[in-house]
């Protein structure tokens, strides 16, 4: 009889030791990586040019776009070591997980850096945009042959 009421209690431990880390792990993952707010408001998120000293989980932090900054560096070096974050601007809002964050700065941003520190020609501009943007000859022949209409009353 001692050892059916050993059993059952041993049955019993690992159920109940079952449905505790069956709460508490969708807990903690909520905690830490689960979306800040409920607001859809879009955010631009910035990376700069230069990234030298830029720390993109706590610019997430400051900028109420994720929860915990040390969870986010988890998420960055165990799921994007060897992807880059690329300088320009991302779309996020706080309806945002973490993991959804991530692999929106992991891809392609939706604002680009562009320096023209020069009075280049429209084509040169436009061979420019194209390494940028990634665009193909067609979208560069569009671009180049696009006229500015000038209203008949001046700029």
């Amino acid at each position: 009889m001692d050892t059916i009421m050993e059993a059952m209690r041993k049955k019993l431990i690992i159920l109940i030791f079952l449905l505790i880390i069956s709460v508490i792990i969708p807990a903690a993952g909520y905690i830490f990586f689960g979306p800040v707010g409920g607001s859809n408001q879009s955010t631009i998120f910035v990376v700069p040019q230069k990234t030298g000293s830029f720390d993109v989980p706590k610019s997430l932090l400051a900028q109420k776009l994720i929860r915990n900054d040390s969870a986010f560096h988890f998420l960055l070096m165990t799921f994007a070591k060897n992807s880059e974050i690329k300088p320009g601007g991302y779309r996020l809002d706080p309806t945002m997980a973490s993991w959804q964050i991530l692999s929106k700065l992991i891809g392609k941003p939706d604002l680009f850096w562009v320096e023209i520190s020069y009075c280049p020609r429209k084509e040169q501009i436009g061979e420019k945009l194209k390494g940028i943007l990634g665009w193909d000859q067609g979208e560069l022949d569009k671009w180049n042959n696009c006229e500015q209409v000038v209203p008949p009353n001046g700029p």
